[in-house]
């Protein structure tokens, strides 16, 4: 019987022991996670710092990734770095192993401070030596040294290309790609952005402003807000009047306080807003021409301000997408993905390189939340720095003429006749006397001539001689131009608008309300006399 009862204790032993040899214990200390991609970042922060070295591994739909290769993990603070460029939407498969309960990475140190100075006599010298080294003010964070916590990254491409055929010389092309992302503190972020693919190479080199770029961007992200410096896209898509989509050379800010949402903007816009409306050609797929507020075509346009849609729907910008365009002379040519006819019809909002004067804009708007009810208001205001013309300079005589002659452009005109050599000789025809075309620098009048418009002016375009428009007279009103400098008109435009929104399952209700003016000439006698 007692063998028989060590048998059997030794075998319930052993079936103990073998179940729990089959039972797997998991780790609490190692985990997986997963991090979406994004092509704007390339440092992601893990959920624990404090991992174990040799513990972490990285997969991208079931393909390992090798670290120093693919990857740079901080395993102090948990932060996975990418070596190689990010494919947005992608998700990365994370595992590491790491301490449960971690210590705090930031110990605060506070200096002891004697609350008696009168018993300073009765300590001994070693305590008293000690306690006023305590009393000393801590050193300041020396300033050639980023913060902790502070993680950016910089990445770039410098690319020179070569183009060359049978039928034109080399050319030599270059661009340049520099991005900078991280973290300055906790929950805030840092952006920025240069884009650089027009600006040619010579040989002596050059100097180019930030006008000249493609795109220049400064980019901070916090909790409650953000700011942005540089080339900022502004657009407000709620409601119909106030709606509002440009690119910037300014500053933009958002602050959110609970469901109060609001944003501001001060820029100069680099350009003349303007929208184009029209009818599709019959298989014509393009090029439309855009055109100018007098209807002038082959201008240029402020790149990336366009946006085209097609019967009401939105398209993308792009060989391979839906569209084409060329902003140096302002033409848009539709893909092969988006056929166009007779009935398509075509919207167009860009921006007019700005050729007349800066252009200021001012805006600030306001939006709040509530369940089903939305509601804002915008304040916008956008005109003309009459003060600084682009291309000619206002002298006391043109701005007393602006003056003079209200908003009408047909009387914006300052004197067109200069002595003392140019194109034109004078001569009478009939008793008057008119301006006849002599020859480049043959005559000896320098003359100018403005657009008045068909059946406004006497004198008409004949030819081109040596790149120059050559003008003839044609009699009275029977011709489109006058003798005259076209002179700038300045204009401002304030608007105000106020809306809601309330939504109720798939039934929306909205009501918006707004303020506009507009002025033209905004030069006055009283400003004239002032310039005199």
């Amino acid at each position: 019987m007692r063998f028989a009862g060590a048998v059997a204790l030794a075998a319930l032993v052993w079936c103990a022991a073998d179940s729990r040899a089959a039972v797997e214990i998991e780790d609490p200390g190692c985990g997986a996670f997963q991090i979406v991609l994004r092509s704007d970042a390339v440092v992601y922060p893990l959920p624990h710092g404090f991992l174990r070295a040799g513990s972490d591994s990285v997969a991208v739909r079931g393909i390992a990734w090798r670290r120093g290769a693919d990857y740079a993990i901080d395993l102090l603070h948990g932060e996975l770095r990418l070596l190689r460029a990010p494919a947005a939407g992608d998700t990365l498969e994370v595992r590491a192993c790491y301490l449960l309960d971690p210590p705090p990475l930031v110990v605060q140190r506070i200096p002891y401070r004697a609350g008696r100075l009168a018993a300073a006599d009765s300590m001994p010298a070693e305590t008293l030596r000690v306690m006023r080294a305590g009393m000393r003010p801590a050193t300041a964070r020396d300033p050639s040294r980023a913060p902790d916590q502070t993680s950016l990254a910089l990445t770039g491409n410098k690319t020179l290309a070569i183009d060359f055929g049978s039928q034109q010389d080399a050319f030599l092309r270059q661009s340049l790609d520099l991005a900078v992302s991280g973290t300055l503190a906790p929950g805030v972020e840092l952006t920025g952005v240069l884009s650089d693919r027009n600006t040619p190479l010579t040989a002596g080199g050059s100097t180019q402003d930030l006008q000249s770029l493609d795109r220049v961007l400064i980019e901070l992200k916090a909790p409650r807000g953000s700011a942005a410096l540089g080339d900022v896209p502004l657009a407000w898509t709620e409601g119909e009047f106030g709606r509002l989509e440009r690119r910037l050379q300014g500053v933009r800010g958002e602050w959110n306080f609970g469901r109060l949402q609001t944003i501001g903007a001060a820029a100069t816009q680099q350009g003349e807003f303007r929208r184009l409306q029209l009818r599709g050609i019959e298989g014509q797929q393009g090029p439309y021409l855009l055109t100018d507020r007098d209807g002038g075509s082959g201008v240029p346009v402020v790149a990336g301000s366009d946006v085209v849609t097609l019967d009401g729907v939105r398209l993308a910008r792009g060989e391979s997408a839906d569209y084409s365009i060329d902003y140096e002379r302002g033409r848009v040519t539709f893909t092969n993905r988006r056929p166009i006819t007779a009935e398509t019809r075509i919207a167009i909002d860009y921006q007019l390189a700005s050729t007349r004067f800066r252009r200021n804009l001012a805006a600030l708007g306001g939006r709040f939340d509530q369940g089903a009810l939305r509601w804002w208001t915008r304040v916008i205001q956008e005109g003309d720095d009459r003060g600084r013309p682009l291309e000619t300079t206002l002298s006391a005589e043109d701005q007393l003429q602006l003056a003079l002659i209200g908003d009408s452009t047909s009387l914006a005109r300052g004197p067109g006749v200069e002595p003392g050599g140019g194109d034109y000789d004078s001569v009478r025809i009939a008793g008057r006397l008119v301006y006849a075309f002599a020859g480049s620098d043959s005559g000896d009048f320098a003359v100018s001539f403005a657009r008045a418009g068909d059946g406004l002016g006497d004198y008409a375009d004949s030819t081109l001689v040596d790149g120059r428009t050559a003008y003839r007279y044609v009699g009275d009103a029977n011709g489109a131009f006058r003798i005259g400098r076209a002179l700038p008109l300045p204009e401002s435009h304030q608007l105000w608008t106020v809306g809601g929104e309330i939504r109720h399952g798939r039934l929306t209700a909205n009501v918006e309300a707004a303020v506009t003016r507009f002025d033209r000439n905004t030069f006055s006698a009283r400003d004239d006399e002032d310039n005199l």
